[in-house]
């Protein structure tokens, strides 16, 4: 666009200085000034080609890319730890519900309730999950602690854990 304003320049020079240019009395200037600005358009038009049709380097390229890889590792980094993380809260999740389901069919139970160690699996979802209940009598006479540890069939490490009273009825 610069090169339109500076042949606006020069024609617009060219026809105030009316000795100078080819003016002849009587005849209208508008088609030379527009033949003129055509060509000085065409002019500044061909001398810059050449530098925008070389487009990037090699070196612009390389500097590019070198950047993107840059950028790109930490963004695998993130999405993959993002999907782990997604992974152990799921098996958080489910353990949680199997702990909920042990705890309740224990509460739900109108058999007297029997100190010591009960275990068992469960799946949900596709994953197994084994579970220890322990019922520990408390201080209280016809009152005891439920607790259940749930973990996943393969590890050792406890995901879930929930703790409850129940009482004895008489």
């Amino acid at each position: 666009m610069s090169g339109v304003k500076d042949c606006w320049f020069s024609i617009r020079w060219a026809s105030a200085n009316r000795r100078t240019s080819s003016y002849r009395p009587g005849r209208s200037s508008a088609p030379f000034t527009l033949h003129r600005m055509a060509r000085c358009v065409m002019a500044n038009r061909d001398s810059k080609k050449t530098r925008r049709e070389g487009g990037f380097s090699l070196v612009e390229t390389v500097a590019a890319l070198g950047i993107l890889a840059l950028a790109a590792v930490p963004l695998m980094q993130l999405s993959s730890d993002a999907l782990r993380n997604s992974g152990r809260l799921e098996a958080r999740l489910l353990a949680r519900t199997t702990a909920e389901n042990v705890l309740s069919r224990a509460m739900a139970d109108r058999q007297p309730v029997e100190v010591g160690q009960t275990s068992g699996a469960e799946e949900q979802m596709g994953r197994r999950f084994t579970w220890t209940l322990s019922v520990v009598p408390t201080g209280q006479a016809d009152l005891f602690r439920l607790e259940v540890r749930v973990q996943q069939a393969e590890t050792e490490q406890d995901l879930a854990r929930l703790i409850t009273l129940k009482a004895q009825p008489r």
